[in-house]
């Protein structure tokens, strides 16, 4: 076969758009609403939705309509990547997934849909494998741990959202220490996005990394201030429950959800941002 170019194939690829280094475009082995092929110049493409990788001649023989059987194999795994469960080599793995999020703005369109995108650089964002890295920090900017979240299309096709190193205890996260530090009171939340979304509105916020029932209230004693809990729909009890273990300084604040939105997070998801402020404004100011 005659030597196939980058131009050729941008040319030659839906939705096709370039970037520094690459370009961007609907990947042709699996049902891509979202541009997720990625197109570099080195001579090969990968997809971040389907996980296929390869040569140009590969994703010139596909976009031709050639026999799709010696171009990729069927049945595409997914499955969640190990994650070290050395701290050290956690941290190396953090930043060269932060790295991979600022190198390619393809990678950024799922923040994006999720209304954090603006929170990576303060929270060391990143992209591994199909997965969001969210690292964890003390209050005195020591790592203790990670989470990573499945993108949509990994979580469509493995049913889990949220993976972590084997062994790793639960603990308080805080995307932003400083805000925790000078806030009046200190929103505490059920989910890490939501977290992220109510950093992103310069609010202080926290969250439990396993979920709303590995909560432990000494995490918050070092905090003299009011604890406001932010439960999602549905979760109210529990966060009644919460709040009684701290006594006279937590109170729950009940959020009025609009249809189709069960959690903070989902605001910022469906461009409620200034109805998510509006509603938490006046008990964490």
């Amino acid at each position: 076969m005659t030597s196939i170019t980058y131009d050729q194939l941008k040319e030659l690829l839906p939705g096709a758009r370039s970037y520094t280094g690459y370009t961007a475009g609907h990947c042709p082995f699996h049902d891509d609403r979202k541009p997720s092929l990625l197109l570099f110049e080195d001579g090969f493409f990968r997809c971040l939705g389907c996980g296929v990788t390869g040569n140009y001649e590969k994703l010139y023989r596909k976009l031709k309509g050639y026999d799709a059987s010696k171009v990729v194999s069927a049945g595409v795994e997914f499955t969640a990547p190990r994650l070290p469960t050395d701290l050290r080599e956690q941290e190396e793995l953090i930043e060269v997934a932060h790295e991979s999020l600022t190198k390619f703005e393809q990678l950024r369109w799922y923040l994006e849909n999720r209304g954090v995108a603006d929170r990576i650089e303060r929270c060391r964002l990143g992209w591994y494998k199909g997965w969001y890295t969210i690292p964890i920090y003390s209050r005195y900017g020591e790592y203790r741990g990670m989470m990573a979240r499945a993108g949509s299309e990994i979580q469509k096709a493995s049913g889990l959202r949220f993976i972590q190193p084997h062994g790793q205890k639960s603990m308080m996260y805080c995307p932003d220490w400083q805000l925790m530090e000078s806030s009046r009171a200190i929103a505490f939340v059920f989910g890490l996005f939501d977290a992220l979304a109510i950093s992103d509105m310069r609010f202080a916020v926290a969250t439990a990394n396993n979920g709303k029932d590995s909560f432990d209230p000494k995490w918050l004693e070092p905090f003299r201030k009011p604890i406001i809990f932010i439960p999602d729909k549905g979760e109210e009890a529990t966060a009644m429950e919460h709040a009684g273990k701290l006594g006279w300084r937590a109170k729950v604040l009940h959020l009025e959800y609009p249809e189709g939105i069960k959690d903070p997070a989902g605001f910022l998801e469906t461009g409620r941002r200034t109805q998510l402020f509006n509603q938490i404004a006046g008990a964490l100011s």
